[in-house]
């Protein structure tokens, strides 16, 4: 497994044989295609499986990770798809300034212009951990804080779940807001999320699950859970420690279900006929 930055620039200049923006591929919960060896030859070099940080030049922003799902085979050319793992969301200059290891990253570096930069595993995960901000972090770090001490989502009083709960909403709808979603509040409504976004043609169906602490467990209806199976466009916002120092974890998609563990912890008994 390879591990890529990967530029894009949505201003179409004159040197450019494609532009494009990375807000494209975040806006999805589903894979995408996006890219092609018709007009970035380069692109042949990557394989399934390969991670990828996506760089949107014009805005100067490492906007997330995204992982290589296939590669699709044309008569004459190959197209790339790929699934959006995690938002970034942080601007390089500061990044580079503040480390001078970052800095010295040779795809961060100005020389002649390419579109895809194959870079070191360990230069990639650094680069990672220096982008994430405050209020995002990775699926696999979310998963391993599973056992941790402090409380979850779900087990206080019913005063003060509400107040966490009002708080993830408030949280998840500025963020999404930020990066040019309209947002709908839905959650008095049936439809078993909470926030309906959309941004021109694309949507989002975003159910917000808010902690009192660091540790990454919530509660989910069966009907909930049934949704997160089935809607393309579903995303679990899972908020943690919502009222003092809130991050934010997205799990995008029906696949994502599959990194977290189901536990019972309830169920509704019914006397045998």
């Amino acid at each position: 497994m390879a591990h890529w930055v990967y530029k894009c620039n949505a201003l179409r200049r004159e040197y450019q044989s494609a532009s494009g923006d990375w807000d494209e591929v975040f806006a999805q919960t589903k894979s995408i295609e996006w890219g092609s060896t018709a007009w970035t030859p380069e692109l042949k070099k990557t394989r399934s499986g390969d991670k990828v940080l996506a760089y949107q030049t014009d805005r100067n922003e490492l906007v997330g990770m995204v992982r290589v799902v296939r590669k699709d085979q044309h008569r004459g050319y190959t197209s790339i798809v790929v699934r959006p793992m995690e938002e970034l969301r942080a601007k390089v200059r500061p990044l580079k300034k503040a480390s001078r290891r970052i800095a010295k990253i040779p795809a961060l570096q100005q020389g002649p212009v390419h579109t895809l930069y194959e870079i070191s595993a360990s230069d990639f995960w650094h680069l990672v951990e220096a982008s994430r901000a405050g209020n995002i972090t990775s699926l696999n770090t979310a998963l391993a804080d599973l056992g941790g001490a402090e409380s979850g989502g779900g087990f206080g009083s019913l005063q003060e779940n509400r107040r966490v709960e009002e708080a993830a909403i408030r949280f998840v709808r500025d963020y999404f807001e930020r990066y040019g979603w309209s947002v709908r509040d839905v959650s008095k409504t049936r439809c078993h999320f909470d926030l309906d976004c959309a941004r021109g043609a694309n949507k989002l169906h975003i159910e917000v699950k808010g902690t009192r602490g660091a540790a990454q467990q919530f509660i989910m209806t069966y009907a909930e859970a049934q949704t997160w199976r089935r809607d393309t466009y579903f995303v679990v916002a899972v908020v943690t420690s919502a009222l003092r120092a809130p991050r934010l974890f997205q799990f995008r998609g029906p696949p994502s279900i599959a990194e977290v563990e189901m536990k019972p912890i309830a169920f509704m008994c019914v006397k045998r006929k």
